[in-house]
């Protein structure tokens, strides 16, 4: 598979590069219960981030080459320039009025021209296949190369699957439930729509999410309360991308 330093998306006018850092800047969540306000982008990492990337860093280096015809060399050095695309979608509920989706998204890496999921987990849990569902499902990737660590961050095993599988494991799961898929979209769907209300009214919006209860919390806020918590909307994104 080619390494992110060498793909083509042309072929799927879905795909908007937009270039810069990481599209989690752009976030306004919070976690339940967090009374801490997020740490600066900048911050140093914890012990326990440093493995979890260096580890995810040496499995996408073991799984990829800069160009189909490389001799694959797990010694190479990644050249980590995020490549960074604005998805555009609709996402539709049966009886309201559909909601232009603009998601961040970043592509690992190309198998000729298919875009690729490479995902490095400890716990593959029904929480995170719904999370890995979803970013592959607005990325239109097809294929999911998945490794599977052990305490010590080693990959005891690698997983290679289309995405319609992961859609019928959250189905059949003792966790998940026949519209596993369809209940998270209309989940988004609702958040989504709440959020458009809020920014009716305000620059900007904060949301707390409690899973104990479900319950969601709204808030407006100004850019400049966005700022000082440390996150930065990129102004390419506005300047080049204006959802309905």
């Amino acid at each position: 598979m080619e390494h992110r330093d060498s793909r083509n998306i042309s072929k799927n006018a879905s795909y908007q590069s937009t270039g810069g850092r990481s599209a989690q800047e752009g976030s306004t969540s919070s976690q339940e219960g967090s009374t801490q306000r997020p740490r600066p982008i900048n911050a140093e990492p914890t012990d326990e981030e440093g493995l979890l990337w260096y580890s995810g860093y040496k499995f996408e280096q073991y799984m990829t080459c800069a160009n189909a015809e490389e001799t694959l060399d797990p010694n190479r050095k990644i050249r980590f320039k995020i490549f960074e695309n604005v998805i555009t979608a609709d996402l539709e509920e049966e009886g309201f009025n559909s909601i232009r989706l603009c998601s961040f998204a970043e592509i690992d890496a190309l198998r000729k021209d298919e875009p690729i999921e490479i995902k490095l987990t400890g716990n593959e849990s029904f929480t995170s296949k719904i999370h890995t569902y979803l970013h592959c499902a607005f990325a239109n990737k097809k294929t999911i190369i998945t490794g599977l660590r052990n305490e010590n961050y080693v990959v005891t095993k690698v997983i290679e699957r289309r995405t319609s599988d992961l859609v019928a494991d959250l189905r059949s799961s003792s966790e998940g439930d026949s519209r596993a898929d369809e209940k998270c979209f209309s989940f988004l769907y609702d958040v989504l729509a709440m959020t458009k209300h809020v920014l009716t009214r305000a620059k900007a919006c904060r949301f707390i999410y409690m899973p104990r209860t479900g319950i969601i919390q709204f808030e407006p806020i100004t850019i400049l309360e966005v700022e000082k918590r440390g996150y930065r909307f990129p102004e390419e994104f506005q300047t080049k991308f204006q959802p309905d």
